[in-house]
């Protein structure tokens, strides 16, 4: 298997760059996959039955939900971390940041060391 990647267009920023043009690879999703999936393949490789691991799929992602927004980090082995990470307005003073300020949050996985170093074994191939 291989990373599909498509080959982009863009304008470098910048005046000194007179409007150059450089071109760079982009992952290419190849369809998605979802808990039915990972629940029908761990079926497959263990004794477990589809609908106990449904149950405990499901009882992971409530329980990431909840610790994220209780602001824990969920740690899930040398899988990697589930994190909340916000974005916020700038302000003169300290006294001045408050909930208004918060622009937006989202949830953001960081890899563990394991998983980080499999990725450098992906192979790619251009979609074309």
């Amino acid at each position: 298997m291989a990373v599909k990647y498509n080959v982009i267009e863009k304008k470098l920023p910048g005046q000194h760059n007179n409007g150059k043009v450089q071109y760079f690879a982009v992952a290419k999703s190849d369809g998605r996959v979802g808990l039915s999936e990972m629940t029908e393949y761990v079926e497959s490789i263990s004794t477990v039955s589809g609908a106990d691991i449904r149950a405990v799929l499901y009882a992971v992602e409530e329980f990431i939900v909840k610790s994220l927004s209780d602001s824990k980090i969920v740690g899930l082995g040398e899988l990697g971390n589930f994190m909340i990470r916000i974005n916020s307005q700038g302000k003169d003073n300290s006294e001045e940041v408050n909930n208004k300020c918060i622009i937006k949050s989202k949830a953001v996985f960081v890899p563990g060391k394991r998983f980080h170093k499999s990725l450098s074994n992906v192979k790619y191939l251009k979609n074309e």
